[in-house]
C-alpha cells in the first residue's frame, strides 16, 4: 500500500487508474466469491478434497477476508482522494481570494495615481491660464500705453484740436 505522500504526488489520472484497478480487483474477488458460493451450493467442494468442513470454512473465510480487505482498501483510497480534492478546492479558493485582494489593491493604487495626475494637470492648467491672463493684461496695457502716447502726440501736433475738444466738452457739460 502507498503512503500518503506518495498518493498526494499522484496525478488525477493516475489516481483514477488506481481506482479502476481496485474496482477491477474487487470485481474479480466478487466473481471468485460468487464462484465459490456457487460451488458450495452445488456441493462441488468435496470434503475429501478439502479434508474437512473446518478446512473448507477456512478456505472460504480466506476468500471473504481478501474481499473484505480489498473493499476496505478501495474505500480508504476513495476517502483519501476525497480529502485531497477538498484540500485542492481550499487552495483554489484561497488563491482566488488572494487574487481578488491583489486586484483591489492594484485598482486602488491606479485610482490614486490617476487622481494625483488629474490634480497635477489641474494645477498646470491653472498656471497656464494665469500666465495667459497676465500676458493678455501686459499686452493690453502696452497697447493702451502705445495708443495713449499716439493720442498725446496727435494732440500735441494739433493743439488747436485739443482746445476745440476741451471747449466742446465744456459746452456740453453746461
Amino acid at each position: 500500500m502507498m503512503t500518503d505522500k506518495e498518493l498526494s504526488r499522484l496525478k488525477r489520472g493516475e489516481l483514477l487508474e488506481m481506482l479502476l484497478e481496485q474496482s477491477k480487483e474487487v470485481e474479480k474477488l466478487k466473481k471468485s466469491l460468487a464462484q465459490a458460493q456457487e460451488q458450495l451450493k452445488e456441493r462441488a467442494i468435496c470434503i475429501e478434497e478439502v479434508g474437512s468442513i473446518a478446512e473448507a470454512s477456512l478456505q472460504l473465510n480466506g476468500v471473504f477476508t481478501a474481499a473484505q480487505e480489498a473493499s476496505e482498501q478501495y474505500l480508504d483510497n476513495i476517502k483519501m482522494i476525497e480529502k485531497k480534492k477538498e484540500t485542492e478546492m481550499k487552495d483554489v479558493k484561497t488563491q482566488a481570494k488572494q487574487l481578488l485582494e491583489n486586484t483591489k489593491v492594484e485598482c486602488l493604487q491606479l485610482k490614486n495615481q490617476m487622481e494625483a495626475q488629474c490634480q497635477q494637470k489641474e494645477i498646470e492648467t491653472e498656471q497656464k491660464c494665469a500666465a495667459m491672463i497676465a500676458k493678455a493684461k501686459r499686452d493690453s496695457e502696452e497697447k493702451w500705453d502705445k495708443i495713449s502716447r499716439y493720442l498725446e502726440e496727435f494732440y500735441d501736433a494739433h493743439k488747436g484740436l485739443r482746445e476745440l475738444i476741451t471747449f466742446t466738452g465744456d459746452i456740453q457739460r453746461d
